[in-house]
């Protein structure tokens, strides 16, 4: 087979999606001998530089251009297709939600990271709402085959798109790579030189947004806090919409010792957090996958999420499962997790052995099989 993989669609400070398109590329070079593969990358993407296999080849597209949103459509829809018939391409795999429409007959593969543009639109500018819905709704009846990153997504999407069933295939992401160098944890240190990051702290870890549910956290850790004062809770992550009403709560609650905002933090320093961090709390709405709460598992880190959309998939029994609207229920595990050390390390163990279940060699080969279920297909 010749399958192209569009990761030009991949953000340039990368999230769920850009670890995913990295770690699928790496270990589809690893682990497939046989099939060639083309991969479309942005210019100012260095993570598929040290990727290397004499039947895999980088194709770069200039960012300066195509980071644009209508080049990287026009891109999508008519130098891909172009691409596919000078390069005799049999198969195209699309990481992010859209594809191109005209392929000539060849095969078609889509990833869905979860179903927010339908189940929580108000996450969403206008546009991107609209634009993709289309592409979802087209995928459930021109894509070949369609790969959710969790059971719960594929259930989601299969309420919608009823009748898909044969096309969708649920394949979970992998644990992260915990390689760290040196310790960034004494520059975090230096920022916040008022609080003691060697001693017990809550943390969080997400972008500022509604459905990150932070404000619920705080209300939480408040509750907890006037009854015997806690560690400092770290809230890492970028700003996102609406994340002027989180500092708001902050103010209004008098916390603003307390709760620390660190922004956006890079990995070395986001894993020295966590190693570090005496729970681990990820109270969110909806996840496609919830990568957070693995990052959080795979390190020992006792954990307390929410029981919706796909954490409980990801955490099984390795870590507190809470309603992520009932502040007092997360107050209570809260309390029980700083309370209780034998709990603490109950959970750490079991967070280590349920991260061990999601690898990406794991990932890679069921993708390669998705690969050629394909090609294999009349539609």
């Amino acid at each position: 087979m010749r399958i192209l993989i569009d990761c030009s669609q991949i953000p340039q400070n990368k999230s769920g999606v850009g670890n995913y398109a990295v770690n699928l590329v790496r270990e589809i070079a690893l682990h497939d001998k046989v099939n060639t593969y083309f991969v479309l990358v942005q210019s100012d993407e260095a993570a598929f530089d040290e990727i290397k296999n004499e039947k895999l080849h980088i194709i770069y597209v200039k960012s300066r251009v195509f980071r644009k949103l209508l080049f990287r459509f026009l891109l999508e829809q008519f130098f891909i297709p172009y691409f596919m018939l000078t390069h005799r391409i049999h198969l195209v795999h699309s990481l992010h939600y859209s594809f191109p429409l005209i392929t000539f007959g060849r095969k078609k593969a889509v990833t869905l990271a979860d179903m927010t543009f339908f189940l929580m639109p108000m996450n969403h500018t206008a546009f991107k709402r609209h634009y993709f819905r289309i592409f979802i709704m087209l995928a459930a009846i021109l894509a070949n085959r369609i790969i959710a990153i969790s059971e719960s997504t594929r259930q989601d999407f299969l309420k919608r798109f009823r009748g898909a069933e044969r096309k969708v295939v649920a394949i979970p992401l992998g644990k992260p790579n915990l390689e760290t160098q040196g310790d960034s944890h004494k520059t975090l240190a230096a920022k916040h030189p008022k609080f003691d990051l060697n001693g017990e702290y809550i943390l969080f870890i997400g972008t500022l947004e509604p459905r990150k549910n932070l404000k619920t956290l705080i209300l939480a850790y408040h509750r907890l806090n006037q009854k015997k004062p806690i560690g400092p809770l770290m809230v890492v992550g970028g700003r996102g919409w609406g994340y002027e009403d989180i500092f708001r709560l902050v103010s209004n609650l008098g916390l603003e010792k307390k709760v620390i905002f660190t922004g956006f933090i890079d990995d070395r320093e986001k894993f020295n957090l966590l190693q570090r961090a005496t729970v681990f709390v990820y109270p969110s709405l909806y996840e496609g996958f919830g990568i957070p709460v693995l990052e959080a598992l795979s390190l020992g880190v006792p954990t307390i999420t929410s029981n919706v959309s796909s954490m409980p998939e990801v955490a099984g029994d390795a870590a507190l499962l809470v309603d992520p609207l009932n502040v007092c229920q997360l107050s209570a595990a809260l309390k029980d997790l700083l309370e209780n050390p034998s709990l603490r390390q109950k959970l750490s163990i079991k967070g280590i052995e349920q991260a061990s279940k999601f690898n990406w060699e794991k990932t890679a080969k069921e993708t390669i099989a998705v690969y050629g279920e394909a090609l294999k297909c009349v539609q």
